[in-house]
């Protein structure tokens, strides 16, 4: 009779362990990845919100200094917001209220005594896939708004 030896089991893995676990892996990749774009995203909106509220204040230092509203974006401090994900327009004469297509909007440069500011995402940029908010603005009231999946739930605010 021969006697068999015992052969020394060594700590690693076999491959349907390994497998197991890459299973598993990119389960939860596939649950959190989404979440976390949709999250970077929302976040990036501030870039918007930023922007706007300095084009607000250089609106309100030319009326100060003029008594009208500008819609000369460079002496307002440019069309791209600080960060690149949104481009600018500020339009005079227009109320923000009621904007359904950003794309529409146009200055009335008879009535300089309002102003409506716009951001609207860079298209080769990531804020480009944010369905929920396609155009963010603010007029010279003060009233926020948007346009967008999620607008009417006020999220891009």
């Amino acid at each position: 009779m021969a006697i068999q030896r015992a052969v020394p089991r060594i700590g690693a893995f076999s491959l349907i362990e390994l497998l197991i676990s890459m299973v598993i892996l990119s389960i939860l990749i596939g649950f959190a990845y989404p979440s976390y774009r949709q999250h970077v995203v929302k976040a990036n909106r501030s870039d918007a919100h930023i922007a706007i509220q300095r084009i607000a204040m250089a609106q309100e230092r030319n009326y100060a200094i003029l008594h009208r509203y500008s819609d000369n974006m460079a002496s307002l401090g440019g069309t791209t917001s600080s960060e690149g994900y949104y481009t600018l327009a500020s339009f005079t004469g227009h109320s923000g209220s009621g904007i359904s297509d950003c794309g529409d909007v146009s200055s009335d440069t008879d009535a300089t005594g309002s102003y409506t500011i716009i951001a609207q995402p860079v298209a080769s940029k990531s804020q480009s896939s944010d369905a929920d908010c396609t155009c963010i603005y603010m007029d010279s009231r003060g009233v926020k708004g948007s346009t967008g999946a999620r607008a009417e739930a006020g999220d891009c605010w």
